[in-house]
């Protein structure tokens, strides 16, 4: 009955009904450096990155059994909250730009923290929770042979709460593709097999898939 049901928070943004998208769009346009300049979009960002952990909170009171999605934007670009939740300007210029990050991650570990907390008051209530990043430090022309820059877009923060014994099928190596296998197959009685844990670069005009694991899952001094 509530499959799909959809819980965002919701802007007006030049006369138009967005969940950020004209925001992050604007942002990303020849005109940034403008907005930034006057605190156009800042406001506006701020409030909706604030309500998505707000709407998030509420999904525990969703009667019976649920999948809750999420896509944090936090705590990347563009950086337009303080660590008290203040709203922050003037921030993704050059010279401020990793103090702005640290702050707006400061912000998201404090919001992290207070919605796990809520998640995780109630002794009967006890969830399956993946935090899981969609990819690594941002690398704007990643080099093949420059395997630091490999290790550091791919590795992402991977986080897993399995209770009743589920996190025993957890392993060291586990990547996105393994996730939801392991968490059906376990809680759903699914019987998904598990696919290799490969990471892939894209490369050239013809999008060329080159196999960059060994590099990625190896250390630096390796």
């Amino acid at each position: 009955e509530l499959g799909d049901t959809f819980y965002g928070c919701g802007a007006r943004r030049l006369g138009v009904h967005v969940e950020g998208f004209v925001d992050a769009l604007l942002m990303s346009t020849a005109l940034q450096p403008i907005f930034t300049h006057f605190s156009v979009l800042e406001p506006g960002l701020n409030e909706l990155r604030v309500c998505t952990f707000l709407q998030l909170a509420r999904a525990k009171e969703l009667p019976g059994p649920k999948v809750v999605s999420v896509h944090l934007t936090v705590p990347g670009y563009p950086f337009v909250i303080g660590p008290g939740g203040e709203v922050i300007t003037h921030a993704n210029s050059p010279d401020r730009y990793a103090q702005a990050y640290r702050s707006q991650l400061e912000w998201t570990n404090q919001r992290l923290e207070w919605f796990l907390g809520i998640l995780l008051s109630d002794s009967e209530y006890s969830p399956v929770i993946v935090i899981q990043g969609d990819h690594g430090e941002s690398v704007v022309k990643l080099g093949l042979d420059d395997d630091d820059d490999l290790r550091a877009a791919f590795r992402i923060m991977n986080a897993y709460r399995l209770p009743d014994g589920g996190d025993s099928l957890l392993y060291p190596s586990i990547s996105p593709v393994n996730t939801f296998r392991v968490i059906f197959n376990y809680y759903l009685g699914a019987d998904f097999d598990l696919l290799e844990d490969r990471n892939y670069a894209i490369t050239g005009s013809q999008l060329e898939f080159i196999d960059v694991t060994e590099v990625v899952q190896r250390g630096p001094s390796d």
